[in-house]
């Protein structure tokens, strides 16, 4: 199975595109931090987590789907596992969301001090 990536620099349409669904996968105290507009934040582990099959629910097979790692790495059994049910169109954010500019106006973070 070829793994499809988008480069951050085409975030930015994506995101007009009504056909796209921005998953980002990083661990929820993260996603709090800053997250990309829209995006729904699911961690990781919750789809292997037996129990928890209704995570797949949340996600429209019939978008494309971008998944953003924190930084690129860790999504190959996602991958798979998206595609086992029945997402076919997924794509993986290059080198991950620590690649994107924080100053992007898609970029919603909380001013924690």
């Amino acid at each position: 199975m070829a793994i499809k990536f988008i480069h951050s620099r085409r975030l930015k349409k994506i995101l007009q595109n009504e056909k796209w669904f921005i998953l980002d996968i990083r661990p929820p105290d993260d996603n709090f931090e800053s997250h990309i507009a829209g995006s729904l934040n699911i961690y990781i582990e919750m789809f292997f987590m037996p129990k928890i099959l209704g995570v797949f629910k949340k996600i429209p097979e019939k978008k494309k789907i971008l998944v953003v790692t924190r930084n690129g790495r860790n999504y190959m059994r996602l991958v798979q596992t998206l595609n086992a049910h029945g997402c076919n169109n997924v794509f993986v954010l290059k080198n991950g969301y620590e690649s994107l500019n924080k100053n992007e106006p898609y970029i919603e973070s909380k001013n924690i001090y």
